[in-house]
């Protein structure tokens, strides 16, 4: 019988200890538009750190939400239930050049990715995103 579910290449080996990091998005200027980093499988994690490394440039502050997928085909944000709930998105507001900010997330499914704009004009901006996947047991 042929395998129902597709390959998936896990960006976080299976080897990875508690306390390993994955860069989900290298160094790159935000844009006025969400875009994605790539996603990360790792099905035996249970929460996840998630860094955001975040230089201001011209814009005032940045959002991103976090999401989740059973097949890193169709993902939905953390927090969005039955398509009528409010997507939860958390804006930075920085007041100085660069910051690092640190979000525990507890994953309910395989693959996760981030979701991030800036807010205003984004020369100069720059945000790098990695994870840390914690495991059970």
């Amino acid at each position: 019988m042929a395998d129902q579910f597709p390959q998936m290449t896990p960006l976080v080996p299976r080897q990875l200890i508690n306390g390993g990091e994955v860069t989900l998005r290298a160094a790159a200027a935000l844009t006025l538009a969400y875009v994605a980093s790539q996603a990360m499988c790792c099905p035996q994690a249970g929460d996840v750190d998630i860094s955001l490394d975040f230089t201001k440039g011209s814009t005032t502050g940045m959002k991103f939400y976090i999401e989740e997928s059973e097949d890193n085909v169709t993902f939905m944000p953390v927090g969005y239930v039955d398509g009528t709930r409010t997507i939860v998105i958390d804006e930075i507001a920085l007041g100085a050049a660069t910051a690092t900010f640190l979000y525990r997330a507890t994953k309910r499914r395989p693959w996760m990715r981030v979701q991030a704009k800036g807010l205003t004009d984004i020369a100069g901006s720059s945000l790098t995103i990695k994870a840390k996947p914690y495991f059970a047991g």
